[in-house]
């Protein structure tokens, strides 16, 4: 199950903030004093401060707990969500949380100090105490909660438009510098017409395709990533922890795609394609690896020696290379640990 979905909070977001901002949640209260029964009202009061509280501590527990409910691959997004959200001047969700706390705070000791005062008061007084207690939560509620429950409403938007990929799929993740062809063979690769997934911190879709062994029994699903670039700078882009992360917990087989045609852009010299290679190879040297120069059929001269005799030269568009790609694909996941429990629950 894609994790974010059992994180729905959505109503009690809704019953949060077009409730309290209306004042509907004190409607009892309102609704009594215009009828100058203040001693009613008050009681009015402390229940909805009561429910509000209890709300609040409900929502922010969600978001404190949220991280073990989510397997590994969907916490790496959690985290690259918030840093792009940091990134873009947003809120930070700790100081989100802590405003939203110090507001049911306020909340719960404005309502018991309501009650107090109203039945401390004098019969004819009880009718201001309750419109200075009125105002206080609405205060409370204008500067606490109104505002950083709208920030934690597009929070929970963001999260919940993030792709679903199902890590329990034998999967081959394409990997590469930008501008390779790496969407492309994905397409070649998938039986039917690839989904695009778009993420809140990448400029680029994210193609997930799927297609069947030959058992026909083990649905197998194969994806691009953002490219990665020349890590010459010692720092990484979110769309590259991206890639990287996908790596980690979803690839079974690596695809790593280069282009030696010299039309890939600034980022394709071959030594930064091997550099890159290098790099990656480094950080998962137990991932199944297939290396495959693409676009072969327009030029196969500029492959460097140490590639050559290794990888295989593919092209799209005359098929060269697709069918032994996907053999040796199909080698790599039949094998995988996550198609040996699928048919052991069959």
């Amino acid at each position: 199950t894609w994790g974010f979905l059992c994180f729905c909070v959505k109503k009690m977001f809704r019953d949060l903030l077009y409730r309290v901002p209306d004042k509907n949640l004190l409607l009892g209260v309102t609704k009594f004093l215009k009828k100058n029964r203040a001693n009613i009202s008050y009681l009015h009061m402390n229940e909805a401060g009561n429910r509000l509280t209890v709300s609040l501590k409900s929502l922010i527990d969600s978001y404190k707990t949220i991280e073990s409910r989510l397997t590994p691959f969907e916490k790496s997004l959690l985290k690259l969500s918030y840093k792009h959200r940091e990134e873009k001047g947003g809120i930070p969700l700790n100081e989100i949380l802590l405003q939203i706390d110090e507001g049911r705070k306020l909340i719960h000791h404005a309502s018991r100090e309501a009650v107090k005062e109203c039945k401390e008061a004098p019969k004819k007084e009880v009718y201001s105490a309750v419109e200075r207690s009125l105002t206080k939560f609405q205060t409370i509620i204008g500067k606490y909660l109104d505002p950083h429950l709208k920030e934690l409403l597009i929070i929970q938007k963001e999260l919940f438009s993030l792709p679903y990929i199902n890590t329990n799929l034998p999967s081959a993740v394409l990997v590469g510098v930008p501008n390779v062809g790496k969407s492309s063979l994905v397409r070649a690769i998938s039986s039917g017409t690839p989904q695009v997934n778009n993420y809140p911190f990448t400029t680029r879709g994210v193609s997930v395709g799927h297609f069947y062994l030959p058992d026909r029994e083990t649905l197998c699903q194969v994806m691009d990533t953002p490219g990665i670039r020349g890590n010459e700078e010692g720092e990484r882009n979110l769309m590259e922890f991206l890639t990287l992360s996908t790596v980690e917990h979803v690839a079974d087989s690596v695809i790593f795609v280069m282009d030696f045609t010299g039309h890939a852009g600034q980022y394709a010299s071959p030594s930064t394609q091997l550099s890159v290679r290098g790099e990656v190879k480094s950080l998962f040297p137990d991932v199944k690896w297939i290396d495959v120069v693409s676009k072969c059929d327009l030029s196969t001269n500029s492959i460097p020696e140490s590639i050559l005799k290794s990888a295989l030269q593919v092209s799209v568009v005359d098929g060269r290379g697709l069918d032994e790609l996907q053999s040796i694909l199909f080698q790599h996941l039949e094998t995988s640990e996550k198609r040996t429990q699928i048919l052991e629950e069959k």
